[in-house]
């Protein structure tokens, strides 16, 4: 059999609305904006659409008569329809409105409407109306660098000239202080005119204030049409200042003996402010890990209190911390002024940081110690000599010397001492120690030598490298000459081969 063709296929009809533009009028009813409704084709079956309004900015009941969800029922044949929407007049003068009519297709039917939607546009038709704007500007840094602009607007053009008289007036900003003011000026709408532009120069400055305002009044010229919807402009003058609170600590400052000296922390703002600012303040021990002023150890006074700036005042305050001198040998130290509790009444001061470091240099000598011995040699029988460590200059505090033993004789073995560490008490000029050899059997030839030296200083230092010898002259003959070798057993040289001798200790009755 021949093959079968399928029947064309036929495009669905389309819906589509038209937009509209009515005048606003001056009577309920008078007039409406009346939408066409059209398809595409005639179609052989009825097609049903759907039709309502929704606001734009025109607002239902308002500036127009709303149409609910409607059905439009084209018959088959039928290509267009119209819907005519009231329109509610009013005697306002304002700007042209629009609201709109949607479509829905029958989902059941064969129209489609790929363009659902007509504006209908309400032109005003009531005497145009003057608006004016509201502006926020920036103060600047100085006069007239910024200026506030603002714009006034008629609602529509006219057929006729348009004077409005506009003037400034103060809100919290001062005219001839914050800004130029402006006396009664009248701007002049030509025919067809809607727009103008008035501008106020702002006195830019760097004094930190708040945020002001002022004002620009509009009125009409009695004899012309235009209607003042919006008599007043505000302009907002937007603070773009700020300040912080400087501080400069004082140089490092020697303390003195004994008198009481006052250092100064110097504060200051950056800039002016229209009010006065206040901090409080206090005087604290260090915070450091080592070398913090107390005010216990009396290295200076505590102190607190307020600092203030009037208003506009950038002067620097002094804040003065008394520091206490004294004769201590000590490390440089450091004590902190806290700024805390800052006052600005909402204006833009700050601070970088708000704790401040100040150094109290140690002046005072420190003594030298050095070290003398009474006796360069002593015999090995228990004799003494005396080391003497000597300051040049009393010292504060006491003094520790801690001492260290060299050379051929051992210390407990063959000498002891009284003292490793001589203390020189405070306000004297020396302190001892004894050593004391000791016997024992051993030749040791020509005797053996004890170097002694400093090691350590506590609360003075040592005058260049200090040392003293002294020297042990040993008593014993020569003949068996025991060495030892452990705590038990020594090895001795006789002459005649080798003999080994067992004892204890060599200092307690074993020969």
């Amino acid at each position: 059999p021949p093959p079968v063709t399928p029947p064309p296929v036929t495009p669905p009809p389309v819906f589509s609305i038209t937009d509209v533009i009515v005048t606003e009028g001056t009577q309920p009813g008078q007039n409406q904006a009346v939408f066409t409704i059209a398809l595409s084709e005639p179609s052989d079956v009825p097609e049903n659409v759907i039709a309502q309004t929704t606001d734009g900015t025109a607002i239902a009941f308002e500036d127009y008569s709303p149409l609910a969800p409607t059905i439009v029922r084209f018959e088959p044949g039928e290509t267009t329809k119209q819907i005519g929407i009231n329109i509610v007049p009013d005697s306002l003068a304002e700007l042209d409105e629009f609201f709109f009519m949607d479509l829905e297709p029958d989902p059941n039917g064969r129209a489609i409407a790929p363009d659902p939607q007509g504006q209908a546009t309400i032109k005003d038709d009531d005497p145009p109306g003057v608006f004016v704007s509201d502006v926020v500007v920036g103060e600047g840094m100085f006069p007239g660098q910024n200026q506030a602009v603002f714009t006034m607007e008629l609602s529509r053009q006219s057929t006729l000239v348009e004077n409005i008289v506009v003037q400034t007036t103060d809100g919290t900003a001062i005219a001839g202080q914050d800004y130029t003011p402006l006396g009664p000026t009248t701007i002049r709408f030509e025919p067809g005119e809607t727009i103008k532009t008035i501008s106020v120069p702002i006195a830019g400055d760097s004094i930190v204030e708040l945020d002001e305002t002022l004002f620009l009044n509009v009125s009409a010229d009695p004899n012309g049409r235009a209607i003042v919807i919006d008599p007043q402009g505000e302009a907002t003058i937007k603070n773009d200042d700020s300040a912080q609170i400087i501080v400069t600590p004082p140089s490092p400052t020697p303390e003195g003996d004994s008198e009481i000296m006052p250092v100064n922390f110097t504060v200051a703002l950056t800039n002016p402010v229209d009010v006065p600012v206040a901090c409080n303040f206090n005087a604290a021990d260090g915070t450091a890990p080592t070398n913090n002023a107390t005010a216990a150890d009396n290295d200076y006074q505590p102190t607190s209190g307020i600092v203030q700036f009037n208003a506009l005042e950038t002067s620097p305050k002094a804040i003065p911390v008394n520091i206490v001198g004294d004769t201590q040998i000590e490390t440089d130290e450091t004590f902190i002024l806290n700024f805390f509790g800052l006052q600005n009444n909402g204006r833009e001061v700050s601070w970088n940081t708000n704790q401040f470091t100040g150094t109290i240099l140690n002046d005072d000598v420190v003594p030298k110690v050095s070290l003398s011995v009474d006796r360069e040699a002593i015999a090995e029988t228990g004799e003494q000599a005396i080391v003497t460590a000597s300051l040049d200059m009393p010292a504060s505090q006491d003094v520790d010397v801690s001492l260290g033993f060299d050379g051929e004789a051992t210390l407990d073995a063959d000498h002891t001492v009284s003292t490793q560490t001589i203390r020189i008490p405070a306000g004297e000029l020396s302190g001892t120690t004894t050593l004391t050899s000791v016997d024992d059997l051993i030749d040791e030839m020509d005797g053996e030598g004890v170097d002694v030296s400093i090691v350590a200083v506590a609360n003075a230092m040592e005058d260049g490298e200090q040392q003293v010898s002294v020297f042990i002259e040993d008593n014993d003959a020569a003949g068996i000459t025991p060495t030892e070798t452990d705590g038990n057993t020594a090895v001795a040289e006789c002459g005649e081969g080798d003999a080994y001798l067992q004892f204890h200790d060599r200092h307690n009755g074993l020969r």
